[in-house]
């Protein structure tokens, strides 16, 4: 007996080199190596070991780490003992006498031949050359197994028994690059949209280069007709009550009548914009404070908006105010030093605007002045900035509108020109006329039928015929509009609420009268609600005494709101203090 032999007797290794897709991009080379199988448990009476990998360490070498995919490829089992020989002739029989012994059996025949041979295992490995889209896009090998039954040493097509192919992988080291960019409208794209190409980086500059870039690609946008009516704007001038300072009245809406004007049943949204007011100069008023800093005396500091514009701080034009007093004589022989103010020209501190510089300090070298190095507080009081004047400016924009339409743009004369320049554009609008589609047609019928009280039956459509009426394949829509049974009117009721609201208001009542009497009886009330006035705030007041708590003196500075409006800050109504020592 014999053991079938092994068509690939030592360990060999078989490299297939995979042209890359770029020149610039080399891909790696995928490896098919063959070893011997003692028998085992895998193969039973041994085989042949089929391993697969890329060699990424381009070493040539199919190491074990590199090792992708196995097979075995086992041999066939032994053949079976041949047949046992004819037996030999029986030998002459002896003359017949007595019986003896029985003779000996004759020897076996001679074992018959070995069985042939089983037929060895044999592999082929075919290269498959790179074909996108086909069975390997970067090309690989075909590997066949099967059983070489001829004995010639090669694996022809009737004795495959399995085969498989193994592809090459390619590896993109460079960069796969995409760039956008807005497509007009136009053949490509009707309502234009976005362009787009795809490649790879070869030369690694992280730009797509016209030769690395492939066919062009397009996102479209997409234009969705809705057939309607125009829609109109109109621009008139706001009234007294409506804009202090003037301004206009936007009122835009479908021109449902298609008679061009905009009429009040029409309108649909309406804005008004004003013009800003002028603003207020500041003032500062310093009186003579009086008993109220004692002997020492002192100033009363007011400050506020010049309402009027006539110069001068009113009273009912302050807004704040404090005492400012000389002071004191101190302890141990120190006499307090007298408290001046000094107002100076703002000199750009208001940047475009007026205004002026209030310091206050101690006179320490007691000549009268306030220098400099004496100011111990100062505070830049400007003039309001003019408000601008609103303006409005509207533009045919066909590009926006694809049907017609105008831009609204709107904004602040900031240089006073009259004219609405870009810079001074805030807000932009557009209104789009609608395509032209069919008349929308209503038909009105009796709908006795439907409605317990009476009624109408209302049919609206296009009419696509155009011959004026609505036909029943016209109607895109139906509604019912029932006559209601006959109700109550409703009343309101407005009563004085000084009861509820402390510093005054109304009570407004609201109900059905359901007696039809023209009045609101208690009975007849359904809501109640109360409209109450506020209350007047208070003035705020500083007021500046004598720290007595500091060793080399100083100032408390009192803040509060004028509670009982006497133009004082009385110790009930200082909400926060601040004491300065020297």
């Amino acid at each position: 007996m014999s053991r079938s032999r092994l068509l690939l007797t030592t360990a060999s290794t078989l490299a297939l080199l995979v042209a890359p897709a770029c020149d610039s991009s080399p891909g790696l080379t995928t490896l098919v190596s063959t070893s011997l199988i003692p028998p085992g448990a895998a193969c039973p009476t041994g085989g042949v070991r089929i391993s697969t990998g890329v060699d990424r360490d381009y070493d040539g070498l199919l190491e074990p780490g590199e090792v992708q995919s196995t097979s075995h490829v086992c041999h066939g089992a032994d053949g079976h003992d041949g047949a046992d020989g004819v037996d030999g002739t029986d030998g002459v029989d002896g003359t017949d006498g007595v019986d003896g012994t029985d003779g000996v059996d004759g020897a076996d025949g001679a074992d018959g031949h070995d069985g042939a041979d089983g037929s060895n295992a044999a592999v082929r490995v075919t290269p498959i050359a790179p074909e996108p889209g086909g069975t390997c896009w970067f090309g690989g090998v075909l590997v066949e197994v099967g059983t070489d039954l001829d004995g010639d040493g090669s694996l022809d097509e009737h004795e495959i028994t399995d085969s498989e192919p193994l592809c090459a992988i390619h590896v993109n080291d460079q960069l796969t690059l995409i760039e956008q960019s807005l497509e007009p409208p136009g053949a490509n794209c009707e309502h234009g949209g976005i362009a787009y190409v795809v490649g790879y980086d070869a030369d690694g500059d992280q730009v797509l280069d016209p030769e690395e870039a492939g066919a062009p690609g397009y996102v479209c946008n997409q234009l969705t007709v809705i057939h309607g009516t125009s829609t109109l704007l109109d621009v008139t001038e706001a009234t007294g009550n409506q804009c202090a300072f003037g301004g206009y009245v936007l009122r835009s809406g479908p021109d449902t009548d298609a008679d061009g004007a905009l009429a009040s049943a029409e309108v649909v949204d309406t804005q008004v914009v004003c013009n800003g007011g002028d603003g207020l100069s500041s003032a500062v008023l310093m009186v003579d404070a009086g008993d109220q800093c004692g002997e020492d005396g002192g100033f009363i500091v007011s400050s506020g908006l010049d309402a009027d514009g006539d110069g001068a701080l009113d009273a009912s034009e302050v807004q704040t105010s404090g005492l400012v007093c000389n002071g004191h004589d101190g302890f141990l022989g120190y006499d307090g030093k007298t408290s001046l103010v000094r107002l100076l020209d703002a000199n750009g501190a208001c940047g475009a605007m007026e205004g002026f510089i209030l310091q206050t300090g101690l006179d320490d070298d007691d000549d009268g002045l306030l220098e400099p190095a004496e100011v111990d507080d100062q505070q830049v009081i400007c003039d309001g900035f003019d408000g601008f004047d609103s303006l409005v400016a509207m533009y045919d924009d066909s590009s926006v509108c694809p049907y017609g339409g105008v831009r609204v743009d709107s904004g602040l004369d900031t240089d006073g020109d009259g004219v609405l320049d870009a810079g001074e554009v805030d807000h932009q609008a557009w209104l789009c006329d609608g395509y032209d589609g069919y008349n929308s047609l209503v038909a009105v019928s009796d709908a006795d039928d439907i409605c317990t009280y009476g009624g109408v039956r209302v049919e609206t459509g296009l009419d696509t015929d155009e011959d004026g009426s609505l036909d029943p394949g016209e109607v895109q829509h139906e509604a019912y509009v029932c006559d209601g049974h006959d109700g109550y009117n409703s009343l309101v009721e407005v009563t004085d609420a000084s009861s509820v609201c402390p510093y005054g208001g109304i009570r407004v009542e609201t109900g059905l009268d359901r007696d039809h009497d023209g009045y609101l009886s208690y009975s007849e009330v359904e809501h109640e609600a109360y409209v109450c006035d506020g209350h007047d705030g208070f003035n705020s007041l500083v007021e500046v005494t004598d720290a007595w708590s500091c060793a080399e003196g100083g100032v408390v500075i009192s803040v509060g709101l004028d509670t009982d409006e006497d133009g004082w800050l009385d110790a009930a109504e200082v909400q926060s203090e601040t004491t300065l020592c020297y």
